[in-house]
């Protein structure tokens, strides 16, 4: 199976002070990057476009002599989703223009309770192994024999994900996978700081009220790390008021998705939970 993989940013690191390298002259914000790990739609869209263009910039060649075998591997419930889905949009207004059917996707779940009940975000590379271990992924393995698949994540840490991917998609038929990556954190980082991911993720939403920005903005998308942020605030007082603030709707796909994904019996989350549910109750009751 042929592997390929790109990406737009490579971090870099001097020091405390983190950044990244260009991409079409312009450097990763950090910010955008954070308040894209919340839920920041409109950031989602912009990623989905440049990784169109990072895909076009290296394997033209495959999306245009190569298409009928094109499929995007679609990650279920994870925050990098509406990009994919920006992406694929992109992808196939292209191809629109050149007379040629769209690209299909198709999902992959991961069945487990490592990655959702874990801060995978802050693990080290054995650590992510163990984690991926305690579960499978599953999928319709029709959609990749004999298929090119193009996988898109947020970040390249250890590999760990990639390597799990890899292994389950090469069993499956597949014959070609290409990564698409919007930050690269290169070995000599992490051998730095193995909590990198984590420090990305928190780099602009370190408080309520800056996730506030985001889950009250119209283009705000929920995801586990959005509920996860809430349910480890240890300040219940300040959580609970953050709460009653946010629209019935907003808070109802909270609630939802973390009793969906087993938050609740957590007991890192127990506190948070209580204070979640009762707020939804409270909004809720006729």
């Amino acid at each position: 199976m042929k592997f390929l993989s790109s990406y737009l940013y490579s971090l870099k690191l001097k020091g405390d002070i983190v950044s990244t390298s260009k991409y079409r002259g312009r450097v990763l914000s950090l910010k955008g990057f954070s308040r894209f790990k919340h839920g920041d739609g409109y950031i989602a869209e912009k990623y989905g476009l440049s990784l169109y263009q990072l895909f076009v910039d290296h394997y033209t060649e495959i999306l245009v002599n190569d298409f009928e075998h094109l499929v995007i591997a679609c990650p279920v419930n994870k925050g990098v989703t509406p990009t994919i889905k920006f992406f694929q949009l992109f992808i196939n207004s292209h191809l629109c223009k050149l007379g040629k059917p769209p690209i299909g996707r198709f999902e992959m779940k991961f069945i487990g309770r490592g990655i959702t009940r874990n801060d995978y975000a802050s693990r080290s590379k054995k650590d992510r192994e163990d984690i991926l271990g305690d579960g499978m992924f599953v999928f319709d393995q029709k959609f990749s024999k004999g298929k090119k698949i193009i996988v898109i994540d947020d970040l390249r840490v250890t590999g760990t994900y990639e390597n799990a991917i890899k292994k389950m998609l090469e069993a499956a038929g597949a014959e070609c996978l290409i990564f698409l990556y919007i930050i690269q954190v290169p070995r000599e980082v992490i051998e730095k700081r193995h909590d990198m991911e984590s420090i990305l993720d928190h780099f602009y939403i370190n408080n309520l009220a800056r996730l506030g920005e985001v889950l009250l903005a119209d283009d705000f998308i929920l995801n586990q790390r959005v509920c996860k942020f809430l349910l480890t605030q240890e300040d219940l007082k300040n959580l609970r008021e953050f709460l009653r603030k946010l629209p019935n709707n907003v808070i109802r796909e909270i609630y939802t998705l973390s009793v969906n994904e087993g938050y609740e019996p957590i007991k890192v989350y127990e506190k948070a939970f209580s204070v979640l549910e009762n707020v939804f109750l409270k909004k809720n009751t006729v």
